[in-house]
């Protein structure tokens, strides 16, 4: 026990030398550690900035597309409505025409002398042959 009573000293350096060494080892691997996984944090959330960034890029580029074609679609229905609109418009003229010179006719015909609704005819009224007619 002498012995390790003068060599105390030295076994308190050589032990406090070995327990210093392999704590400096241990706070080197942690910060070298703490350093990597905060890069490899720090590259994953840029990843996912680049990818959330390409993801809003295709989708804003979808919604132009989409209200582009939406614009033009709708141009395109506006016209053929429009279109219909005036077809169905003359149409309706060309009848109106139609109807209106059909009845101006059954009405000439109706209020025609000897006509249905025609002016009276006095009684006494005959009609002659032409002198010529008799030959």
């Amino acid at each position: 026990m002498s012995w390790i009573e003068t060599k105390k000293s030295d076994m308190n350096t050589l032990f406090q030398e070995s327990a210093t060494r392999a704590w400096q080892n241990f706070v080197n691997n942690e910060i070298k550690t703490a350093k990597e996984s905060s890069r490899i944090i720090s590259s994953q959330r840029l990843s996912k900035f680049q990818a959330m960034g390409k993801r809003n890029d295709v989708e804003n580029e979808f919604l132009t597309n989409f209200s582009q074609k939406l614009h033009s679609w709708l141009i395109n229905l506006q016209n053929h409505e429009y279109a219909r609109i005036d077809r169905f418009r003359q149409s309706l003229m060309a009848a109106e025409a139609f109807v209106s010179s059909e009845w101006t006719k059954y009405v000439y015909e109706l209020n025609r002398e000897r006509g249905l609704w025609g002016p009276q005819v006095d009684q006494k009224s005959r009609w002659k042959l032409g002198m010529l007619k008799n030959r």
